[in-house]
């Protein structure tokens, strides 16, 4: 018996070391590196993920994110069409060539940005959308606060700077994640391989993606490749598979081979260790109310959404849920509360609102009186 326990011993401590030897190997080549899932931001793996470097070209994910906020406000559309400033032409870098006085839609201007990763058409939008691009990297700049980024700054919406310009692989995978979630559309444009602008035009432009991952990984929709001098080669990619959705970002590459490759194997490894797994499933009764305020009497108190955590496979998570919630006459057709998933350690692993299954009146001083009597008269 002793010696089955032992060789059992020594088959986890192989098992351990091979799991341990092989995470360390994860991107050797990159400066900074990090693996997050999309919808709960956790971290799969990092390596010097707070470390400030150039973003170059990643700095259109930012960009990216600005003009799908004003989509979406309704403060431009895609078919808006967008003229070229003699500034925006004169980018230089990774373009379209631009002239000064031509004019594209946005939705022309947002596959140039994807595709090919063109300045000239950044440029542009962001003096579409702000009047100039140094008023544009103001709302870059807010933006980037308002999502935690603690290690960026910029100074342009393309990537082309070098002076004070920075972000960390952390900071890119935050707002990767905020456009990834909040505007999938964009990854229709990021997915594409290639494509046409002036297609109806003496002089049409072929896009080829600057991302050659695209086709050789299943499920791979983007998102962004950056290169100068100063970042070296860096990307953000998107990968959906099995339900869930990995996003990476490596900086500081001294090839795009090795970036490439070394992304490729940082994304396998996260999907062959990793699993989405429903805990809560929208629409989950946690309470039955009755109250004579509001119409309908009798409700229930629901999770909003779904609620999933992320977890080894190898090393299932043992978790509680634990929920509050308060109906007063502010809330009650709002977020009542929380639902949260705790591990054994209390650490916070997801949460989620607690709302009314239907939504109720504030009833008026006769109608309660109504109900009253009703309830007297049965």
């Amino acid at each position: 018996m002793k010696k089955i326990f032992l060789f059992l011993v020594l088959i986890l401590n192989v098992f351990f070391c091979i799991n341990i030897n092989a995470e360390q190997s994860l991107c050797s080549g990159a400066k900074s590196a990090i693996l997050v899932e999309a919808s709960t931001k956790k971290i799969l793996f990092e390596k010097e993920k707070d470390a400030k470097r150039a973003p170059a070209s990643m700095t259109k994910i930012m960009t990216l994110l600005l003009i799908y906020e004003e989509i979406d406000n309704n403060k431009i559309s895609k078919s808006d069409l967008v003229v070229t400033s003699d500034y925006a032409k004169s980018m230089g870098g990774s373009q379209v060539y631009l002239e000064e006085g031509e004019k594209l839609s946005v939705d022309e201007m947002l596959k140039c940005i994807c595709i090919c990763s063109a300045n000239d058409c950044a440029v542009a939008m962001a003096e579409h959308i702000c009047g100039s691009e140094s008023k544009f990297v103001e709302k870059m700049n807010e933006k980037a606060k308002e999502l935690g980024c603690l290690n960026t700054h910029f100074e342009d919406a393309s990537g082309l700077t070098s002076v004070n310009h920075y972000s960390s692989s952390y900071d890119m995978a935050l707002i990767s994640c905020e456009l990834v979630n909040n505007h999938p559309d964009v990854l229709n444009y990021t997915s594409l391989k290639e494509d046409y602008i002036r297609k109806d035009s003496a002089n049409p432009f072929w896009l080829v993606n600057t991302n050659k991952l695209l086709g050789h990984l299943d499920g791979l929709k983007g998102l962004k490749t950056g290169f100068t001098s100063e970042a070296m080669y860096c990307i953000s990619l998107v990968m959906e598979k099995n339900d869930m959705t990995l996003i990476s970002v490596v900086m500081g590459y001294e090839t795009s081979l090795s970036r490439n490759s070394e992304s490729a194997t940082l994304l396998k490894y996260g999907f062959a260790n990793y699993e989405k797994v429903k805990i809560i499933e929208k629409g989950t009764v946690y309470a039955i109310i009755n109250n004579i305020n509001f119409t309908p009497e009798e409700n229930y108190v629901v999770s909003k959404n779904d609620l999933y955590i992320i977890q080894d496979k190898n090393n299932p998570i043992d978790y509680s849920v634990d929920f509050n919630y308060k109906l007063n006459n502010e809330n009650y057709n709002s977020s009542l509360g929380k639902v949260k998933i705790m591990d054994l350690e209390g650490n916070l692993l997801a949460e989620g609102d607690l709302v009314l299954k239907e939504k109720v009146k504030k009833n008026n001083f006769f109608e309660k009186i109504l109900i009253i009597i009703k309830k007297i008269l049965k």
